[in-house]
């Protein structure tokens, strides 16, 4: 039984097919489509288009392609975007770099940061702390009168200028013990 071919047959129905009948991958045969003018034909859908297109009208495309090339009046599309493809490439590689710059050096300042804000501050030389003082009356107070005169006497300090006080704060661990103290000299 001898089989007729029709015209459904002898068409390529999707960008996979046509590039396979070309030889060429299916981003390339798209771009002849849109800049060189690779007859393909769309059947429009509700949302999408299908495309498909006939050997015959490859062939002959193809054909006429290639005796331009010869003649020098259109050159092939390998060459012609490669400037434009190095150029962007080139863009994206400096892009990719700053990018990877900023953020190595905000992790490195976070990192300095968190060891700096981790790691106890370590007073100058020469530097004076003022206990709290302890009221040792027979009623019993809040030490208000005690924390008072501590608080005066780190401000009075701190006034002149010539000598740096640790904070209240930072001496009030002190306060209710009686841990023997060292000096250290620097």
């Amino acid at each position: 039984m001898e089989t007729l071919e029709t015209p459904e047959r002898l068409r390529l129905d999707s960008w996979k097919e046509i590039a396979a009948y070309l030889r060429k991958d299916i981003r390339t045969v798209q771009l002849w489509e849109k800049k060189e003018g690779l007859p393909v034909h769309r059947h429009a859908h509700a949302v999408r288009a299908t495309v498909y297109a006939y050997p015959a009208e490859l062939d002959e495309w193809l054909a006429d392609r290639q005796q331009k090339g010869a003649t020098g009046s259109n050159p092939p599309l390998s060459e012609a975007p490669l400037p434009k493809r190095r150029k962007v490439l080139v863009i994206t590689l400096l892009i990719c770099l700053v990018v990877g710059g900023l953020l190595t050096g905000a992790v490195v300042y976070r990192r300095r940061a968190v060891e700096k804000a981790s790691s106890p501050a370590k007073p100058p030389a020469n530097t004076i702390a003022v206990l709290t003082f302890e009221d040792l009356s027979p009623q019993q107070r809040k030490d208000h009168l005690a924390d008072g005169l501590t608080d005066d006497i780190i401000v009075a300090l701190g006034q002149t200028g010539r000598l740096p006080v640790i904070s209240r704060r930072s001496s009030s661990r002190f306060k209710a013990t009686h841990e023997r103290l060292e000096l250290r000299s620097a």
